[in-house]
């Protein structure tokens, strides 16, 4: 995981923003940027997968997902590895129907249904964790300039 350099804003002595670039060990790349002092709310994620893209939109009131059929296709020719052709596609968006609730209210009805049923919580105490673990990380990535950081070992 990697930042950039501290960034003081606004006469403040603390970091105000921070950009994380979080590598899996799939090869899968994470990438957050957070504002404190930004104007404007954005609370938006895309996922990229290789034929399709999906973008939540938390801001949005109707139509917070969209899925986009597009992406790209890389044409090789084993024979002529320096003429690779790269397609782009792009097809339909769709935009599923979803209940409009309260993250909140959501997260504590899944949290009684599990302890009455005896289920693990989707988002358990090692997630917690975990979370806590990459926050960490960030913040020694912070002090070291930017410096790459190991957050699980």
């Amino acid at each position: 995981m990697g930042t950039g350099n501290r960034s003081f804003h606004a006469g403040q002595k603390v970091e105000s923003m921070v950009y994380i670039t979080i590598q899996f060990e799939n090869g899968i790349l994470g990438h957050c940027h957070l504002n404190w002092l930004a104007p404007v709310k954005v609370r938006l994620t895309t996922i990229v997968g290789s034929s399709k893209m999906a973008v939540y939109d938390d801001n949005l009131v109707a139509e917070k997902v969209k899925v986009y059929d597009s992406g790209i296709t890389v044409n090789n020719n084993i024979d002529d590895i320096y003429k690779t052709l790269i397609q782009y596609r792009r097809g339909d968006i769709y935009s599923p129907i979803i209940e409009s609730t309260e993250a909140l209210e959501s997260e504590v009805n899944h949290f009684i249904k599990c302890v009455k049923n005896g289920v693990q919580p989707l988002t358990d105490g090692s997630s917690s964790l975990n979370i806590m673990r990459i926050i960490e990380s960030a913040q020694k990535s912070i002090l070291n300039n930017g410096k790459r950081v190991r957050v699980f070992s």
